[in-house]
């Protein structure tokens, strides 16, 4: 270290830079990535929100203030108009944090292509989680039959991927003829992924339908009891909660979500309707096993406006947290519902409880000790050096500045607090 007028500082301004760092959730090392941070609050991750409609506005007052809502299921096209209404949209109403799924051409379009393009849009999301840490998680996708399926998810989450999305167990097909069903669920061109995956804790979120595959889902499930995995829509079980329990009982290590996306909403509400003191006992009974997820695939269609997308998502909260609720549909239908009104603290698991602890569990969680704990690790072997003496405040209060470089082999920050500044590099 140099000697220079600020040394005196130096003790308490680099405990105070690991302080910095562990909050960051910053690392340094050079295998996976480390595990995303904690979402940020709206307040600080989002600017404030657009203005909503009247009908919306009366909906959000009836609803839980500041709900910083994960939604754990959503795809998003590559185009700019997409971004911005998923944005937009989440500002509306409380979501604060999106983990996305990768999709092929044909999610988005719903074209003849097949199953293709899925690549560029594992390459966007991982961007925009790299750059948007804690907003948005990546789940990338593969075809079952491409080659070295593991070595691609490796580079994938030194690019920021989270975990990984499978339409394997999807039984529809995906517009070319071919369907997503490929292979069965437990075929042996898949157990390196699952055994990858399960090594190294990553999530699946895997589309089956237990109407047709469930004997091979079940096989997964047996064979890899601790594999972190995510079944969406209820297994598509929603209607047979008899079945749907049992599946709960037996793998206690799966979670589902309640998402029904853009087709299907109605015909869920529906069976909530229908029943809703059932469904409201059978969430309580399995609380610890839900995710809010949405599934509206965001894309650059008129019909998936803003306005449309904040429809549809709020619908999503009033289902859980009203007992009456209006919703109007695709086609601009209005329906009248009977909700749930599960427990406030039913649905703060659901709303990202559940999905903070899966995170924790699989390791893609860092709690501030642990941050603190790698920080001032690193920080005890770190070259610091002390410069020109500068200062900020804000107010009464000294406020410390940083500016990062970050890269995958190199990383820099340069504090700035009271009368001293202090530069960190790493290798």
């Amino acid at each position: 270290m140099s000697n220079s007028p600020g040394r005196s500082a130096e003790p308490a301004a680099a405990v105070f830079v690991a302080v910095v760092l562990a909050a960051a959730g910053l690392h340094c090392d050079h295998g996976l990535p480390e595990k995303q941070d904690r979402p940020a609050p709206a307040s600080r991750a989002l600017p404030p929100a657009l203005e909503m409609t009247d009908a919306q506005a009366g909906i959000l007052s009836r609803l839980m203030p500041e709900p910083r809502i994960i939604n754990t299921h959503e795809h998003l096209m590559d185009r700019p108009p997409a971004l911005a209404r998923l944005e937009e949209t989440n500002r509306r109403v409380g979501i604060v944090s999106t983990a996305l799924v990768a999709s092929s051409r044909f999610t988005f379009y719903l074209d003849k292509s097949g199953f293709v393009d899925h690549h560029d849009n594992n390459e966007f999301l991982c961007r925009l989680a790299r750059e948007h840490p804690g907003r948005y998680y990546a789940f990338v996708t593969f075809d079952p039959e491409e080659d070295d399926i593991v070595g691609q998810l490796e580079a994938y989450m030194r690019r920021g991927a989270t975990g990984v999305k499978l339409y394997t167990g999807h039984g529809a097909e995906t517009g070319d003829g071919r369907p997503f069903h490929v292979c069965p669920l437990d075929d042996r061109k898949l157990l390196p992924l699952y055994d990858y995956c399960q090594a190294h804790r990553i999530p699946i979120c895997l589309h089956i339908n237990m109407r047709k595959f469930a004997a091979e889902a079940r096989r997964v499930f047996q064979r890899y009891p601790d594999l972190p995995i995510i079944v969406p829509h209820c297994a598509l079980w929603s209607g047979k909660l008899s079945k749907l329990d049992k599946l709960l009982t037996d793998y206690p290590a799966l979670l589902t979500d309640l998402s029904f996306g853009w087709w299907y909403t109605v015909e869920a509400f529906r069976r909530f309707d229908a029943s809703p003191a059932a469904y409201r006992e059978f969430i309580i009974k399995h609380q610890d096993r839900f995710l809010f997820g949405t599934d509206v695939v965001i894309t650059a269609a008129k019909t998936k406006s803003a306005a449309a997308l904040t429809d549809f998502f709020l619908s999503y909260r009033c289902v859980l947290e009203l007992e009456e609720f209006d919703f109007r549909d695709r086609k601009g239908e209005r329906y009248r519902f009977r909700g749930l009104a599960l427990p406030e603290e039913v649905v703060r698991k659901i709303y990202r409880g559940n999905f903070e602890k899966l995170l924790e569990r699989t390791g893609r969680f860092r709690t501030i000790g642990q941050r603190w704990s790698d920080a001032s690790r690193w920080v005890a072997s770190a070259d610091v050096e002390w410069g020109t003496p500068t200062g900020v405040v804000l107010g009464l209060i000294p406020v410390p500045v940083c500016s990062c470089r970050l890269g995958r082999d190199r990383f820099g920050v340069q504090l700035v607090w009271g009368t001293a500044r202090t530069e960190v590099r790493g290798s």
